[in-house]
């Protein structure tokens, strides 16, 4: 009698023991799978992040081709701006040139005038 009770036991505790390490199994799978989803979760957000910074970025270098537009064109106003600081710095310069030459043409005509004066008074 007292085998078949110990017999009925030990297939019990056999049981038992199997239950207890598929439950740990499980355990330990869900665990995983939990650890999956969180690294899952953090890529996603890291990827979210990068995109906003590349966003960022691409809209602050818009708005720096922008302002050099601006600049080179000569900021507001309507109707293209009438003049910007590289287009009034070329102007200046083309002016300034026109005005040597003027001077130096002068120049030369009054020492001809002055040398054929002198030619044709002696």
């Amino acid at each position: 009698m007292k085998g078949i009770k110990e017999e009925e036991e030990e297939e019990e505790e056999e049981e038992e023991e199997e239950e207890e390490e598929e439950e740990e199994e499980e355990e330990e799978e869900e665990e995983e799978e939990e650890e999956e989803e969180e690294e899952e979760e953090e890529e996603e957000e890291e990827e979210e992040e990068e995109e906003e910074e590349e966003e960022e970025e691409e809209e602050e270098e818009e708005e720096e081709r922008r302002r050099r537009r601006r600049r080179r064109r000569g900021g507001g106003g309507g109707g293209g701006g009438g003049g910007g600081r590289k287009k009034k710095k070329k102007k200046k310069k083309k002016k300034k040139k026109k005005k040597k030459k003027k001077k130096k043409n002068k120049k030369k005509e009054w020492v001809l005038s002055n040398v054929n004066s002198r030619v044709i008074g002696s």
